[in-house]
């Protein structure tokens, strides 16, 4: 799902949903729900079929196949996930509250100056879009690194 994609929901969530902080919210799971799970099934597409024999021939239980297996296979590919929804998530909610125009984050702080010719806030807002979208991206490279050490971009 593109990012230009994501945005075409909106009417349709408000339809449903008004345009309160409900939509807001269904619109940011929707958009956020797909990168972790289409990465985790890829992760799981991913294990290498000499491992899963392995576990076959020392007869690994269920519980202990995924917690031993499973997990440290996919966890690479669920951070990624996790950091892709979580850069799609400040994306959403800045688009959702500029497209809605509720509610007093920077989304609506855009659209009011951009409705007032005030390029030096729609400047602001954007340096703090971008400062805020940096600072999610190194949040989750560094959880990324702390929970998979032996693993490096």
């Amino acid at each position: 799902m593109c990012i230009r994609d994501r945005f075409a929901w909106i009417p349709l969530l408000t339809a449903w949903f008004g345009n309160g902080d409900l939509v807001k919210i269904v619109f940011i799971s929707i958009s956020t729900f797909f990168p972790v799970f289409l990465n985790t099934e890829q992760g799981v597409r991913g294990i290498a079929p000499a491992y899963r024999e392995v576990a076959a021939i020392v007869r690994l239980g269920p519980w202990l196949r995924l917690r031993r297996l499973v997990l440290p296979a996919i966890l690479p590919s669920v951070l990624t996930g996790v950091e892709l929804a979580l850069l799609t998530a400040w994306i959403g909610t800045v688009g959702s509250e500029y497209a809605i125009g509720t509610g007093l984050g920077i989304g609506a702080y855009l659209a009011t100056a951009r409705d007032v010719f005030r390029m030096d806030l729609v400047l602001i807002g954007v340096l703090v879009m971008a400062l805020v979208g940096y600072g999610l991206s190194r949040v989750a490279q560094l959880l990324f690194l702390r929970l998979i050490p032996w693993r490096t971009r």
